[in-house]
């Protein structure tokens, strides 16, 4: 039987070679009953009791020179890769790999036979290990070892994305060999540690981010070293240091040295008001009417000296006490070895302070140099560093803290002791004062509320002056604050003198609502009108042609907001002439800067100029037009008015060689005449009309042109005096500003 098969499958064999040019691409079939192959397969082998011997051989044996077109190669090792044991294995392209089968590969339903150590899940390089649920990775183990579940870069030995459930009520429990840490939430309201420890040892600090630090039903206490220190009562809240506490905070000290409580304040920073000041310990008790209430209670119960309620020390050489025993035994009320602040209602000798007074001080009597108040600074040891009251060495210093009118940081004011008439005395004021100390030497003085030598009044007086009566800063007559009526005005000393700013130091802006510049003849000399020569028009209307209006910005602005230079962001930018460009005649006196009404006024004769041009185009007039000649003539009608001038006509015959000509024409139109019938004309008229001589144009509203009759200098006269309004009179000729 063997041989017959043999013989047959040599046979078979033969007749496909022999006729492989007829089988080539057609299904092959090995069978004992002679049937057709399955076309879906090249090669189809049928038996019964008989099956397919794969080539055998040892792994040493196995073939060599397998490449990627072998992919696939299938053969049976007799003593397997050394590994894996015998078996069939393939090549995947890379490596011989084993076709697991049985007991040698893991089945889905399970194995049996294994061995530990022999038989095991993984891989045999160093290829990470993936589990994969629904075709998406759930679990990797890399070859270094690490274990990640959800995540496919663990690194720990085990990383878990994502939530981790215990099986202790939901918890997770960490057990060893000493006991156990359950974590994570029991029951719906809390998050859980348990242990079967007595206590929890933490290593390092504790840091709650939100929420507090407490016990569910029981006091909170707070030890070191086992014992005690701070308790706070679960029944009211109240806070216990080294004691059980009778009040919201109880404190017990029973040290030789040092005080039951210690306040230390370490801070640079301003405070935002007295309710929310920087301070050492703060005392606040709310507003009430119930008696027997403080922001802070000192009591002692002593008498011992050098004893007090309530002792504050600023510093070593600054203190003061409340309820004060001194050394000798003497009581105070309050005993302060430093400067007092008072908001309001001390009383100084005689005086009786209202409820709205800080201080209430009175002098009777009519002494010469009598002072109700007297403050003196005497030669401090250190400069001031600014002008501001805490910086600055001030005998007195008056500070109004307010939103409300008539709110003043300091007060003063001279009345008449007269009953009637009221005649208050020369050379006073309500404020007064004086950088020196003497008169022969004074060098800068001022007052504001001032009555001078000759009964003149004046809302503020001063003056500075050098050793040679040189103005240095100040004001003596030279600003009037009011001067006429309501407005207000600031005038120099003398006429054509004075400078706002300078070509050196320069004002950033100047806000008003508008610049005069007096341009009348009397204070002019050297008048050339530009009109009058038409060089000087030619030469203004080229240096207008060279001009290069420029955007741009100043050094000193900034193009983002800047803190503390808020004033000087400027997004956009400027247009102007750049002082470089610009020529001589409307440059200031040192050619630094742009005088802006010659600018202003050099755009003045470029509108004249170009008015005059466009004036003498308008003289220039046109029509045109089209039109078609159906029998042969036609009148045609202008739409220009060209007054009473006549145009010239000129025509252009379209399409036909035909004689056209002009019958007759005025200022309104003309007739043509063609002997083609039939033809268009493109037509044009041309005419210079006349310059139109306008009337006298009045003035549509009023105020645009004042009479001769009004125009009156508003100056000050000699006897204006501010407190009687009938002293003004508008004079005709310029007077002296200044009083005498």
């Amino acid at each position: 039987m063997k041989t017959r098969y043999s013989f047959r499958f040599a046979l078979l064999l033969s007749v496909m070679i022999y006729c492989s040019t007829d089988i080539f691409a057609q299904s092959v079939c090995i069978s004992g009953d002679g049937s057709a192959p399955d076309s879906k397969s090249m090669l189809d082998i049928k038996a019964t009791g008989q099956g397919l011997l794969i080539p055998r051989m040892t792994w040493a044996n196995r073939p060599a020179s397998i490449g990627a077109s072998q992919n696939g190669l299938l053969i049976y090792s007799t003593d397997g890769d050394g590994v894996n044991g015998a078996g069939f294995y393939y090549w995947n392209g890379s490596v011989w790999a084993k076709v697991g089968s049985g007991a040698a590969g893991w089945a889905l339903t399970g194995n049996s036979g294994t061995t530990a150590g022999t038989n095991f899940l993984g891989t045999t390089d160093a290829i990470d290990m993936v589990i994969k649920t629904n075709n998406t990775e759930k679990m990797r183990i890399q070859s270094a070892g690490n274990v990640g579940i959800g995540t496919a870069s663990p690194n720990e030995k085990l990383e878990i994305n994502g939530s981790v459930r215990g099986n202790q009520s939901g918890a997770l429990r960490i057990s060893t060999g000493s006991g156990y840490v359950d974590v994570g939430p029991k029951n719906a309201s809390w998050s859980h540690f348990y242990t079967d420890r007595p206590r929890y040892w933490f290593s390092a600090g504790v840091t709650v981010e939100s929420g507090e630090i407490g016990s569910y039903d029981e006091d909170l206490s707070l030890q070191t070293a086992g014992t005690t220190r701070i308790t706070t009562l679960n029944s009211n809240g109240n806070v216990g240091i080294n004691v059980s506490p009778t009040h919201k905070l109880h404190v017990v000290s029973t040290e030789t040295t040092g005080s039951a409580i210690y306040a230390y304040l370490n801070q640079t920073t301003n405070g935002t008001s007295w309710t929310a000041a920087r301070a050492a310990l703060y005392g606040y008790g709310a507003t009430s009417t119930s008696q027997y209430q403080a922001g802070i209670l000192g009591y002692q119960a002593g008498t011992g000296n050098n004893s007090a309620g309530v002792v504050g020390v600023y510093s070593s050489s600054i203190w003061g006490g409340l309820g004060y025993s001194d050394n000798s035994g003497n009581r105070w009320a309050g005993y302060f070895n430093g400067p007092i602040n008072v908001e309001g209602g001390i009383s100084l000798w005689s005086a009786a302070p209202t409820t709205t007074d800080g201080i209430a001080s009175i002098v009777n009597g009519a002494n010469v140099a009598c002072f109700s108040l007297w403050g003196l600074n005497n030669c401090p040891t250190s400069d001031g560093t600014g002008y501001g009251n805490a910086t600055a060495n001030i005998a007195v210093s008056g500070q109004m803290e307010s939103q409300r009118q008539y709110s003043f940081g300091l007060h003063a004011m001279v009345t008449s002791c007269d009953a009637s008439p009221a005649t208050l005395p020369i050379h006073s004021a309500g404020v007064y004062g004086t950088y020196t100390n003497s008169a022969s030497t004074m060098q800068s003085s001022g007052a504001l509320g001032y009555k001078d030598g000759s009964s003149r009044f004046f809302g503020v007086f001063g003056q500075s002056q050098s050793a040679a009566n040189y103005f240095a800063a100040g004001f003596e007559y030279n600003v009037l604050f009011p001067s006429v009526s309501s407005d207000w005005e600031m005038r120099p000393n003398a006429t054509n003198y004075g400078y706002v700013g300078t070509s050196s130091y320069v004002y950033y802006y100047m806000y008003c609502n508008n610049f005069i510049d007096p341009s009348s003849k009397d204070k002019k000399r050297g008048i050339t009108y530009v009109s009058e020569d038409p060089r000087a028009e030619d030469y203004v209307m080229a240096d207008i042609d060279k001009l290069r209006p420029a955007f741009y910005k100043y050094n000193f602005e900034t193009d983002e907001m800047v803190k503390g230079n808020e004033r000087k962001y400027r997004p956009n930018s400027h247009l102007g002439v750049i002082l470089e460009d610009a020529p001589d005649y409307i440059q200031d006196n040192d050619f630094s800067g742009i005088d802006i009404y010659s600018l202003a006024t050099l755009s003045l004769v470029g509108v004249k100029h170009n008015r005059t041009e466009i004036l003498e185009l308008k003289q220039d007039r046109m029509d045109y037009g089209s039109v078609e000649i159906l029998g042969n003539e036609v009148s045609v009608n202008f739409s220009t008015d060209f007054g009473n001038a006549v145009p010239v006509i000129s025509l252009t015959c379209i399409g036909k060689n035909a004689n056209v000509y002009i019958m007759r024409k005025d200022s309104n139109g003309f007739v043509i005449y063609t002997d083609q019938p039939g033809v268009t004309i493109d037509w044009h008229a041309f005419a210079k009309a006349p310059a139109e001589k306008k009337a006298d144009i009045q003035p549509p509203i009023e105020g645009l042109k004042v009479p001769a009759e009004k125009k009156i200098p508003i100056v000050l006269p000699d006897n204006y005096d501010p407190n009687r309004k009938d002293t003004y009179k508008p004079a005709k000729k310029l007077t002296s500003i200044v009083p005498k």
